[in-house]
């Protein structure tokens, strides 16, 4: 099974592409470029590195936020365009949720984005279960402090700054 997966939610973009739970390649761009003008020219790089037509891809999976509103409208529509010629299935992904997904072990993972206006995207998650302890949501700092003064386990923070 072939998956390829665009992040866009926020100034950074990625694209990587796996086949089954193998990485086959990525590309990664952090410039000060939007990503309308960044993301298929990466993608398309991408696909030509690893050898590999958007016809042969089973999977799409792309950042659904939360996020930078016109960063997430564009991955979007980037993945709908690359699967729409050959009705290849899409899958919407917690930006959050893949933070946390990387990250394994026993404790709890609290991952925040800043969300600007004194807020950050957060969500939470138990790393040996993978279930969900606070759902995606923007919240001021100062409203996590009971959540993190409850924490019966260790507890890692995951993010891009965002101050806690």
């Amino acid at each position: 099974m072939l998956l390829f997966s665009l992040e866009c939610s926020a100034a950074a973009a990625s694209a990587a592409i796996y086949r089954d739970e193998k990485l086959l390649g990525e590309e990664f761009l952090n410039v000060h470029q939007t990503h309308s003008v960044t993301l298929l020219p990466m993608a398309k790089s991408l696909l030509e590195h690893t050898g590999i037509s958007p016809a042969q891809i089973d999977y799409y999976a792309v950042s659904r936020g939360p996020g930078s509103f016109t960063g997430l409208r564009i991955g979007l529509a980037a993945v709908k365009g690359l699967a729409f010629p050959r009705e290849t299935l899409c899958a919407p992904v917690s930006t959050l949720e893949a933070l946390a997904a990387a990250h394994t072990g026993e404790g709890t993972v609290l991952c925040a984005l800043d969300a600007r206006r004194a807020q950050v995207y957060s969500a939470a998650f138990d790393l040996a279960t993978h279930s969900r302890l606070l759902e995606d949501d923007a919240r001021a700092v100062a409203d996590l402090a009971d959540f993190v003064e409850n924490c019966k386990k260790p507890l890692f923070f995951v993010g891009d700054g965002a101050s806690l």
